[in-house]
């Protein structure tokens, strides 16, 4: 608790300097994205042209067979969007589940987006009948196309590394997601959803009724076909950490209960829930829970709450240390 309380007097003090860092990094980043776009545009453009010298230059030869030259026939186009009380990848689940509490509305785009779906509440029709979904996504936060693509990762509660089909790391070939949501309401152009793990804006391709006599292998055991099997190191529940609220942030939290505009979630009860489901199950990268131990952690939930905790791996626990209202992206309410 020392080391705590010398945190809790220091925290004021850094409080706005951290916040105009995290703008100014969110700046960089962004421009970064943009050099890194225009940089791949500007090597497409360098090796078309090198291609072109090079057929002209070059003997005749003979053309390709159809299949290999001819485009793949599919154009993805998103049917929906994800509006999520995430607004960022930190502090969003890994999975789906984790947090029950997680809310947000698969909004349906008009047939001018979404690939020529006219009378959307007739593409809904039944789905109400059902209690959960798959969604089939874009993990659209990625930064950007890449090259090449790691054959072995590390998942954060492994911290070893693996194959990459052997986990659900959102860095993929083709960066497309699939989770499973529970159904709370359908609408003529609208799904609303508990459960997720999707941020805000998540492209959706895709959606399917969950069937649990199709999807889950446990059915088959009856007739002695299939026995399910995971790795140990999957939903230990000895890896689940302890949250604490310190004195200070359960303050502020109960001081924003007239304060809040919350936009999914629906009061600080909810509220105090996803931050206790979010936490518990470490949403930190490998790269943070071993380089950045010593460091507080931010995340946002919902539309404008900002919340700031402490990891004490040694002990297992996380407290939260502020729960604060933010004003402005990147700025906090004091």
């Amino acid at each position: 608790m020392t080391r705590l309380t010398m945190a809790h007097a220091t925290l004021d003090q850094h409080w706005q300097q951290l916040c105009v860092i995290r703008s100014e990094l969110k700046n960089l980043r962004s421009n970064l994205h943009g050099l890194r776009q225009k940089h791949l545009q500007d090597v497409q453009k360098i090796r078309a042209s090198l291609a072109q010298l090079h057929a002209e230059s070059a003997q005749p030869v003979a053309p390709l067979a159809p299949d290999a030259a001819d485009p793949p026939p599919w154009d993805w186009r998103p049917i929906g969007t994800i509006h999520s009380c995430f607004q960022s990848k930190n502090g969003t689940p890994r999975q789906s589940g984790l947090s029950p509490t997680a809310v947000g509305t698969l909004i349906l785009h008009g047939p001018e987006l979404n690939g020529g779906i006219h009378n959307l509440h007739y593409a809904l029709q039944g789905l109400s009948g059902f209690s959960h979904v798959w969604l089939l996504f874009v993990f659209h936060r990625n930064n950007g196309p890449k090259q090449f693509v790691k054959t072995k990762v590390c998942p954060p509660r492994l911290k070893e590394r693996v194959g990459l089909f052997s986990t659900r790391s959102p860095h993929r070939p083709n960066p497309i997601g699939l989770t499973l949501a529970k159904i709370e309401a359908v609408f003529d152009d609208r799904v609303e959803l508990s459960g997720i793990d999707l941020i805000q804006d998540t492209p959706v391709l895709d959606i399917k009724p969950y069937i649990p006599d199709y999807d889950s292998p446990w059915k088959a055991e009856s007739h002695g076909d299939t026995k399910v099997r995971t790795p140990k190191w999957i939903n230990n529940p000895n890896d689940d950490l302890s949250v604490i609220f310190s004195p200070t942030a359960a303050q502020q939290l109960a001081n924003l209960e007239g304060d809040l505009d919350l936009r999914k979630l629906k009061g600080p009860g909810d509220l105090n829930q996803a931050i206790v489901e979010v936490l518990r199950a470490d949403p930190r990268s490998v790269y943070r829970q071993e380089r950045c131990q010593d460091q507080i952690y931010h995340m946002t939930v919902d539309h404008g709450v900002h919340v700031s905790a402490w990891f004490d791996q040694d002990n297992r626990e996380v407290m939260v240390l502020k729960v604060k209202k933010t004003v402005t992206d990147g700025q906090c309410q004091e």
